[in-house]
């Protein structure tokens, strides 16, 4: 803050730690390592559980499943296209990201149309 409140009068150091505690520094490291896809563990856990069937575990561990389950491995070229970090999951590349929704959305159809044979099939009793 610019406790003079004068224009053009800014105090280095505390523009310094206000970039600090708001994670900007942060962002820049991550986007220049080129991870253009950052969400939260919970968040990641939530939308993609449904590839390894349920999120039992902290949001971590299922992250942790969903990138080791073989339908997942080979969406990404190497290692590093996706990390899983403290509190986020990273992935490089767009098109990775792409190809799990596309699995996920598969995977979805398929219990829909489970659902829909069982209500079927209740109905014609």
């Amino acid at each position: 803050s610019n406790a003079l409140k004068q224009p053009d009068a800014f105090d280095a150091p505390l523009c310094l730690e206000q970039l600090r505690y708001s994670g900007l520094f942060e962002a820049i490291r991550i986007r220049r390592a080129g991870y253009a896809h950052r969400e939260t563990h919970a968040s990641f856990a939530k939308r993609y559980a449904v590839l390894v069937g349920n999120a039992i575990g902290s949001p971590q561990e299922t992250c942790e499943r969903v990138l080791a389950a073989p339908a997942v491995k080979g969406l990404f070229d190497g290692p590093f296209d996706v990390c899983v970090g403290r509190t986020k999951v990273f992935i490089k590349d767009g098109r990775a990201r792409g190809a799990l929704e596309r699995l996920r959305a598969q995977r979805l159809g398929r219990f829909a149309k489970l659902i829909q044979a069982a209500w079927r099939a209740f109905r014609a009793r």
